[in-house]
């Protein structure tokens, strides 16, 4: 079992890909810890049993915020409210008609505009929002700022862009640790035995990002000196982590790549993010796969 956290606040992604995606955002530690899921792509009990492998579980989860409610982000499994019966759901705004056609407001939601609030005794967290352009309804990216005793550090979240305009950029410019979509590698893409219509809609602009993309994106965002860079949403068929490590060859920190098949280790999320080792990437952890 892996329960180290990494300090107080840390992300650890569970899985990210075409199968479904889910990270865990804590703050704090103790009783009054706040344990946030963003997206919850997997089913409820594939994310108990990850849970478990970081030391929670689903009790422990105070939390769900939805980047957006595609079936990879958002499993039906969670329109039960006996799923993390404890969690509060947050839901933009512009997607507020789809969750409820889903039956995802029967949980404890709260729908949210600019900002959704993470806060307990332990620990809080403020999700800042943008919507980007992604499919017909948009993505919510997070610039999640986190408070805790050691003062207040700043995530970036942002998944299924297309492509990532100047008002993304300028909402997570400067972060302690950004994690972003790295998609896929446009050569394979192209070579790819999928549909025309799907790769001109991964690639038109409102589906997901490349590589490169995803590495001239991180450029213009600039996160703070030796910030971790987290690299989701990899294509199995379209990418690989190779190909991805290569593109982001520039970041001028820890470079973290998530998977489909098993979770990363705990990424801290500090202000003092300089102290952390440049050019050093770090691979899922082995052994929880998802079959």
């Amino acid at each position: 079992m892996d329960g180290a956290c990494g300090g107080p606040a840390s992300l650890r992604v569970l899985a990210s890909g075409s199968r479904g995606n889910c990270s865990v955002l804590r703050v704090g530690s103790g009783k009054g810890a706040r344990v946030a899921l963003l997206d919850a792509g997997l089913s409820p009990r594939r994310t108990g049993e990850a849970l478990r492998e970081a030391g929670l579980s689903l009790a422990s989860v105070t939390d769900i915020v939805f980047t957006h409610l595609d079936h990879d982000h958002c499993h039906p499994g969670w329109c039960s409210p006996n799923a993390a019966p404890n969690a509060l759901t947050h839901v933009h705004r512009a997607h507020r008609g789809r969750a409820e056609r889903m039956g995802l407001l029967y949980r404890r939601a709260r729908v949210f505009d600019s900002t959704a609030i993470v806060e307990g005794a332990g620990g809080a967290a403020k999700f800042e929002t943008v919507l980007a352009s992604h499919d017909s309804l948009g993505v919510a990216v997070f610039r999640v700022k986190v408070q805790t005793g050691e003062g207040e550090a700043e995530l970036g979240y942002a998944t299924d862009l297309g492509h990532v305009p100047g008002a993304v950029v300028e909402h997570l410019r400067g972060v302690d640790a950004l994690a972003i979509e790295s998609n896929y590698c446009p050569a394979l893409q192209e070579a790819s035995d999928r549909p025309e219509f799907l790769k001109r809609r991964i690639m038109g602009g409102a589906g997901h990002l490349s590589n490169q993309q995803s590495a001239e994106a991180v450029a213009r965002i600039a996160p703070k000196p030796g910030a971790p860079v987290v690299l989701l949403h990899l294509s199995e068929e379209c990418n690989t982590p190779d190909a991805a490590t290569a593109a982001h060859r520039a970041s001028q920190g820890r470079l973290v790549i998530s998977s489909q098949r098993s979770a990363t280790p705990w990424t801290p999320i500090r202000t003092r993010a300089s102290q952390i080792p440049k050019e050093v990437v770090v691979r899922p952890l082995q052994g929880v796969l998802w079959g």
